[in-house]
């Protein structure tokens, strides 16, 4: 489980500053894999190879929803649909992925971040590996070709 602070002005003009928090469970992970024919590994590393920016944002914002979650009192983690809603109709939504987008070495390490979470040696070793590629191949950072400047 990973959090990233979000500083915004909400839709009233005030500023605020709020937590949000990310995680994948196994069972979370496999069924982001099973969703995509050959993995979402390989659907990464075409992206990188292609350059599509327009499906690498679309696999970005699945990976979001997907992880994003309320944690409760309980201790447990509640990633009802309602809560993602919430967060995504949200001003600190926009400040978020545009966050990323502003700076793209970070997606990788978000994403990192929480499949670190659940098996640290397997897959983010893999997206490591991909990253790695990528910037050797051009010399650039992995997510470069998610920018304003390029969409």
């Amino acid at each position: 489980m990973i959090s990233r602070t979000v500083k915004y002005v909400d839709y009233f003009g005030v500023e605020k500053e709020e937590t949000f928090w990310f995680n994948m469970s196994r069972t979370d992970l496999m069924r982001l894999e099973a969703s995509e024919e050959g993995g979402w590994e390989d659907r990464l590393r075409k992206m990188i190879d292609t350059k599509d920016a327009n499906q690498a944002y679309l696999f970005f914002e699945q990976f979001i929803k997907e992880s994003y979650g309320v944690r409760t009192p309980s201790g447990g983690f509640d990633k009802d649909e309602r809560h993602y809603k919430e967060f995504r109709s949200s001003a600190a939504y926009d400040e978020f992925v545009w966050y990323f987008i502003e700076h793209p070495e970070e997606a990788g390490a978000f994403i990192n971040g929480i499949v670190a979470s659940v098996k640290k040696s397997e897959a983010s070793d893999k997206i490591d590996a991909i990253i790695a590629e990528q910037t050797k191949l051009t010399g650039s950072k992995v997510m470069d070709f998610v920018t304003p400047a390029n969409p």
